[in-house]
């Protein structure tokens, strides 16, 4: 991760790899979830980098290792457990598998000593996938409009 602070649950402002919608999406749940975190890791880099070139110039090395590893959105910081969360407008297939792999590779590379957890933040989801996040204990928060604290 290039940025290590713990962000506060209050925090509203750029999150790194985080698209317009994707921020809506999140500003509701922290909305109505933040206040159960102690804070938020964002763009938690993790996994294997791409294969670097010995005949790449210095910067190319570095910026191939930054821009090739996987990108947790964000990670939530509890009493008793760390959150992988992913966030997106539609939850579905491809949410899971992120997930799944985050934690794998979050796992090898941090051996962290709280429980990890698998959350997906979305606005909507696609139904095909709510029994297998169940099976894969990945938590579903599905953040509709309606929800948004005023």
């Amino acid at each position: 991760m290039l940025d290590t602070r713990l962000y506060p649950p209050t925090y509203r402002g750029k999150y790194s790899h985080m698209f317009p919608g994707d921020v809506a999406v999140w500003a509701r749940f922290l909305d109505r979830f933040g206040e159960e975190y102690e804070g938020f890791y964002y763009d938690v880099m993790c996994g294997q980098a791409a294969k670097m070139f010995p005949r790449w110039q210095e910067p190319y090395h570095r910026d191939a290792y930054i821009l090739s590893k996987l990108r947790i959105d964000a990670l939530g910081v509890k009493d008793g457990s760390l959150d992988i969360i992913e966030v997106k407008p539609r939850g579905n297939m491809a949410s899971i598998g992120q997930l799944l792999t985050y934690k794998e590779q979050y796992l090898k590379d941090y051996a962290p000593q709280k429980p990890i957890r698998m959350v997906l933040v979305c606005a909507e989801v696609d139904p095909n996938i709510v029994s297998l996040a169940e099976k894969s204990a990945i938590a579903l928060y599905v953040m509709n409009q309606i929800d948004r604290k005023e």
